[in-house]
């Protein structure tokens, strides 16, 4: 199989980050300009996956224009499409959008009967009930979301709390806990300051592991973009890493 690396241009349109391979080169190409044919040669597609596949993309970082998960998670999705044209994309901005906290209000009819829920009820559980069936309706997750002080970032916990639901994503039984979701993969790109992957200062992703292993989705990847504080270079290094190991699982996600 022939070795890609990663054209980008973090400057020029530097809302989309995307993954451009070209045989054994590295260099800015303006997001005009980007080799459609390069692409398609690398990923031809696939009879086979002419199917839809629906994903789920939450972006889950606060920044916009400086954001490493926004750019690196847009531009997996521009790969992606090479293998699943008919690929249908979902997505919530909760980082600039984020969902509502959890109440006493919401807790109250979130742990109530359905059959006995009253107006007020249903309509304080509204944008959980929607953002819940979209997780439930998807085949794939993607999450893209920055380290925050070694865990997630509170928007990703808002909507986290909203969509972990009795009954709906996860059954309390006499038996113990059952997820309720199955045959679901995820996606987690993070990006993080430092280097903590595999350290005690990282609760990021054994936390993401352990709250989507409680519902039901057990295949999980992690790609992060390490050390990404540590000057312009180093976050060059950092994305420019993780774009490659992107684009190399975007054929067979």
């Amino acid at each position: 199989m022939p070795r890609f690396s990663v054209t980008i241009n973090p400057i020029s349109n530097p809302t989309t980050y995307l993954l451009i391979p070209t045989p054994y080169s590295l260099k800015p190409i303006p997001y005009h300009l980007r080799p459609i044919r390069a692409l398609s040669l690398a990923f031809p597609l696939r009879v086979g996956n002419l199917a839809p596949m629906k994903l789920l993309h939450i972006d889950a970082s606060p920044r916009t224009i400086r954001s490493v998960t926004r750019k690196l998670s847009a531009g997996f999705i521009n790969a992606l499409r090479l293998t699943h044209p008919n690929l249908k994309v979902t997505h919530h901005d909760v980082g600039h959008h984020p969902p509502p906290f959890i109440s006493d209000a919401w807790v109250g009819a979130a742990f109530s009967p359905a059959d006995q829920h009253d107006p007020a009820m249903k309509g304080v559980l509204h944008h959980s009930d929607e953002l819940t069936a979209e997780l439930l309706a998807c085949d794939r997750l993607l999450i893209a979301s920055p380290m925050h002080n070694f865990t997630v970032s509170a928007s990703l916990k808002a909507w986290i709390d909203q969509v972990v639901r009795a009954d709906m994503t996860f059954k309390v039984t006499e038996e113990g806990v059952v997820p309720l979701l199955h045959g679901k993969k995820a996606l987690i790109i993070t990006a993080r300051g430092g280097f903590v992957a595999g350290t005690d200062y990282d609760f990021q992703e054994p936390y993401l592991r352990k709250i989507l292993d409680f519902i039901g989705i057990t295949d999980v990847t992690f790609i992060h973009a390490e050390g990404v504080n540590n000057g312009e270079e180093a976050r060059i290094t950092a994305m420019t890493k993780a774009s490659g190991e992107l684009l190399n699982l975007a054929p067979t996600w």
